[in-house]
Order: C-alpha cells, then structure tokens, then sequence
C-alpha cells in the first residue's frame, strides 16, 4: 500500500481512519456528560448523585482496553490476510470483554447502594445515586458488544459506520433526556430517573444499529468471522501479553477518577456539585 500511495493520499487515508475513530471516542464519552448537564437545573443533590454514581461505569469502561487489544491484533493479522487469526482475535477478546462485563454488572447492580456509601456520606445522594447507578448498569453488556462490533468494522474497512450509530446515540440520548427528565410528550418528569432510562435506551439503540452494520458487513465483506475457529494456548498467551497492561492502565486511570469522585463526595453535597 504504501508503494502506491503518494504522500498526499497517504495522509488523506489515515486522516479517513483516524476522524472517524477520534469522533466515536468523543461521542462515547458524551452520554454520562449530557446527563449532567441536563440534570444540573434539578439542584446540588441530584447533579451531585450523577457525578458520583457515574465514577463506577468510568471504572467498567477500562474493560473498553479489550477492544483497544482487540484492534490491535485484528489489525495486524488484517495486514498479513490471515482470516483466522482476525476470527481468534476477535472471539478471544469478546469471551474476555463479556467475563469482565458480567463481573462489573454483577458489582454495580447488586451493591449500588454500598458502593455509593463509599463514595458520599449524604443519605439522598447515595439513594438518588444508587437507583441511577442500578439503571445505567444495564446499559454495560450492549455497550460492550457495541464496542467490539465496532472495533471489527474499524479493522476491516468500515470505520465511519460506528460513528453513524454513535452520533444516533448521542442525539437519542438528549432527545430522551428532555422528555424524561423534565416530562414531555405526555410523559412524567422523572428527573435523575429519566436521566438514567434515557442513557440506557440509547445505548441500546446505539448497539442494535451497530449489530446491524456488523451483520450486513458480514455478508457483503471477505472478512467474515469463522465462528468456529479453535483457540489453543499459545494464542492466549500471545493476546494476555498484548492486553493485561493496556487494561491495567485504563484501569488505573479510572481508579483514580473514581477516587476525586469519592473526595469530593466527602467534601460535602455541595462541594461535589460545584466539581461536576
């Protein structure tokens, strides 16, 4: 590729990878944002309940480092036309990402109330915070697949696909803010409530859109997914090697955002609101 390419139109082939990926990432990031934002005229204790039951998914999303191994590997295995190990990759790190993901629901929907006692002393926080937490956790497992499924488009030759659903996420999300949180359309307001609902439909939405891409993707492209391909050993070992570390940092990144998170909340309600 990079005999026939000129500089001019190498640079226009990455910039056509890199814009797409970057805006994803961008709009990922923008769903927890929207929603306190949204929620800020509601007062300090329900800004301060979304920013603090919000610290936890930011931990569940160091699990995205799975997808960021995941095309890593499918990406190279792509340059040497090696089908098979793109469907190795691909299948591993899905089994691993959804081992995670289980784990993290299991922790947030199960303990949302002792997790958001760690996190504020304030009762109504922790209350407001936890019923917000339990809400959002559903949202874990599509976001994840919606995360690998795009991860397989970018590598494969369709990376503006994702971001079509992404942007689909986004404006579904602040549309069903407005409606939720306030009450509109006939609907009651359900203030933080409403906030968290909104979040998880458009993740699911933003999931379903993707499969679907993935799904005609597979039919319309040679890279297809061997579902049964066999994974031995020394793949494993190969891939442990290429994610535990880009895990662990994405992991401790989160760490330490959900400890400002728990700081701030022991600050004081206010103090915290002021900090989202």
């Amino acid at each position: 590729m990079e005999k026939n390419l000129s500089k001019s139109n190498w640079f226009s082939h990455i910039l056509k990878i890199a814009i797409p990926v970057s805006l994803q990432s961008l709009l990922a990031s923008s769903l927890s944002v929207i929603d306190q934002i949204m929620v800020g005229s509601l007062g300090e204790t329900d800004i301060a309940s979304v920013s603090l039951a919000g610290r936890f998914p930011t931990v569940f999303f160091s699990v995205g480092s799975i997808t960021v191994a995941a095309s890593i590997l499918i990406s190279q295995f792509r340059g040497k036309a090696d089908k098979e190990q793109i469907s190795r990759a691909f299948l591993l790190m899905f089994r691993w990402g959804l081992l995670l993901t289980a784990l993290f629901f299991a922790v947030s929907y199960f303990f949302a109330a002792p997790l958001m006692t760690l996190f504020s002393p304030d009762l109504a926080v922790q209350t407001t915070g936890s019923d917000y937490l339990r809400i959002v956790t559903l949202g874990f497992l599509p976001g994840f697949a919606s995360g690998m499924f795009s991860t397989y488009l970018r590598t494969t030759g369709r990376p503006g696909l994702p971001t079509i659903a992404s942007v689909f996420a986004m404006v579904s999300n602040t549309i069903l803010n407005y409606i939720l949180i306030f009450g509109h359309l006939g609907f009651s307001a359900m203030g933080v409530h409403g906030a968290a609902i909104a979040t998880t439909i458009a993740r699911l939405l933003e999931f379903g859109l993707v499969l679907f891409f993935f799904l005609i993707h597979m039919r319309n492209s040679e890279w297809t997914v061997q579902w049964k391909v066999t994974i031995h050993g020394a793949f494993r070992k190969m891939a442990i090697i290429m994610a535990l570390p880009i895990f662990l940092s994405e992991l401790a990144w989160s760490m330490g955002e959900a400890i400002y998170g728990i700081v701030y909340g022991h600050i004081g309600t206010d103090e915290t609101a002021a900090m989202s």
